[in-house]
C-alpha cells in the first residue's frame, strides 16, 4: 500500500465511521421506543454516545497525518496500516447493524473503539513530534550560540524564544488546520531570523555554517577561512568543537 493509499484509507475510515455512527444513532432511538431488539439496542445506543469523542479524535488524527506522514518510519507505517484496517472492519460491522444479533456485534465493536483509536493516536503523535523536533529542535542550540556573541545576542534570544514556542506544538491539542498554520508561521519566522544573520556582517558562508550547526548538519569543509575569521573576530571559536 502506498503512502497515498494509507492516507486515503485513514481519511475514509474516519469519515465512514462517523457517517455510520450518525446513521445508527438516528435509527436507534426509534427502534428502542418500539422495543424491537430490547437490550441489544439499548447497549448499542449507549456505545454510540460513548464513541463520539473517539470518532472526533480519529478525524483530528486524519488531519494531523497529512502533516506528519513523512516522519513515520517503515515499521510504524505497517502498524498504522493494520490499525486502520481494524477500524475499517469495525465500520463494516457497525454499518451492517439492523437486528438484535448484528446490533450486539456493533456494540462490541464500538466498545473497542477507544483502544483502537489510541493505537492510531500513538503512531501519529510520535510522527508529529518527530516532525516538530526535526524542524525546530536544533534552533535552541543556534540561539544559545548567538547569544554568546555580543553582535548577535538579541537575535539569539529571539531564536531561543521561537524554539520554545515551536517545540510546544508537539503537545498542543488544536485541530490539524490550526497546527499546520502555526507550524508554517514558525517556519517563516525562523527563515527570517536566518536572513537577519546576513545583516550583522555574516556572509553566506557564515550563515550557511551557523544554520547547518543549528540543524546538526555541519561538515568540516564548511569551516572555511572566512567562517573561522568571522568567529575569531567575535571571540566565538571557543563555542565550537570538531568531532570526527
Amino acid at each position: 500500500m502506498t503512502e497515498a493509499d494509507l492516507q486515503a484509507n485513514h481519511d475514509t475510515s474516519g469519515e465512514d465511521l462517523l457517517e455510520m455512527l450518525e446513521g445508527l444513532a438516528v435509527r436507534l432511538p426509534e427502534a428502542i421506543r418500539e422495543r424491537d431488539a430490547g437490550d441489544a439496542l439499548r447497549a448499542t445506543d449507549e456505545a454510540v454516545v460513548q464513541a463520539e469523542a473517539d470518532i472526533a479524535m480519529l478525524e483530528r488524527l486524519a488531519g494531523i497525518l497529512t502533516l506528519a506522514q513523512e516522519s513515520i518510519g517503515a515499521d510504524e507505517r505497517v502498524r498504522l496500516q493494520e490499525d486502520v484496517l481494524e477500524l475499517e472492519h469495525a465500520g463494516d460491522v457497525i454499518s451492517a447493524a439492523a437486528n438484535a444479533q448484528t446490533l450486539d456485534a456493533a456494540a462490541e465493536e464500538l466498545s473497542s473503539l477507544p483502544n483502537r483509536v489510541q493505537l492510531v493516536e500513538r503512531v501519529i503523535s510520535r510522527a508529529w513530534q518527530a516532525r516538530v523536533d526535526g524542524t525546530f529542535g536544533a534552533s535552541d542550540g543556534l540561539g544559545r550560540v548567538l547569544q554568546e556573541i555580543p553582535e548577535t545576542r538579541n537575535l539569539g534570544a529571539k531564536i531561543s524564544r521561537l524554539h520554545a514556542e515551536a517545540i510546544a506544538l508537539k503537545h498542543r491539542q488544536d485541530d490539524a488546520d490550526t497546527l499546520a498554520e502555526a507550524f508554517a508561521q514558525f517556519q517563516t519566522q525562523l527563515s527570517r531570523f536566518h536572513a537577519e544573520l546576513a545583516r550583522v556582517g555574516a556572509s553566506k558562508e557564515v550563515v550557511d555554517f551557523l544554520v547547518a550547526v543549528s540543524e546538526r548538519e555541519s561538515r568540516l569543509d564548511m569551516v572555511t577561512d572566512e567562517v573561522r575569521g568571522w568567529l575569531f573576530d567575535r571571540n566565538a571559536l571557543r563555542l565550537f568543537k570538531i568531532s570526527l
